[in-house]
C-alpha cells in the first residue's frame, strides 16, 4: 500500500511534501492503474525484502520497483531521489536486525535529520 499510495500522492500544500516512502516485503499492486506523481518522483524510496519470501515473491517485489523506474525515467526524474532496493538473502516474509537497521538509517537521513 505504501507504494501505491505514496507515489501517486501530492499533497495538498506543496510546502509540506512527502518525507519518504518506505516498503518492507511489498509490491504495487494494480501496475496497469498506477501512475508516479511529481511528489511521489521527488520522494525517497527504500524496498526492502526477503529473498525467500513465499507470501509475496522477490520477483513480484522486483518487478514492482522496476516499474518505478522505468515512470521515473518516463518522467524525466532519475536524478530526483534516491532510490534503494535492498534484497535479504535468508530473511522470509518477516524482518531482520540487519533489516531494521537499513530501516533506521533511512528514516534517520531522509526524515528524522532533514
Amino acid at each position: 500500500m505504501s507504494l501505491f499510495t505514496g507515489l501517486q500522492m501530492n499533497p495538498v500544500d506543496a510546502a509540506d511534501p512527502l518525507g519518504a516512502v518506505l516498503c518492507l516485503s511489498g509490491y504495487l499492486p494494480n501496475v496497469l492503474n498506477w501512475k508516479l506523481s511529481p511528489s511521489g518522483a521527488a520522494a525517497p524510496l527504500l524496498m526492502a525484502h526477503g529473498r525467500i519470501d513465499e507470501v509475496v515473491t522477490i520477483g513480484r517485489a522486483r518487478k514492482s520497483y522496476q516499474r518505478i523506474i522505468e515512470s521515473a525515467k518516463d518522467m524525466k526524474a532519475e536524478g530526483a531521489a534516491e532510490r534503494k532496493f535492498v534484497e535479504y538473502a535468508d530473511l522470509p516474509h518477516s524482518a531482520s536486525e540487519e533489516e531494521l537497521d537499513d530501516v533506521i538509517a533511512f528514516i534517520r537521513k531522509h526524515v528524522v535529520d532533514k
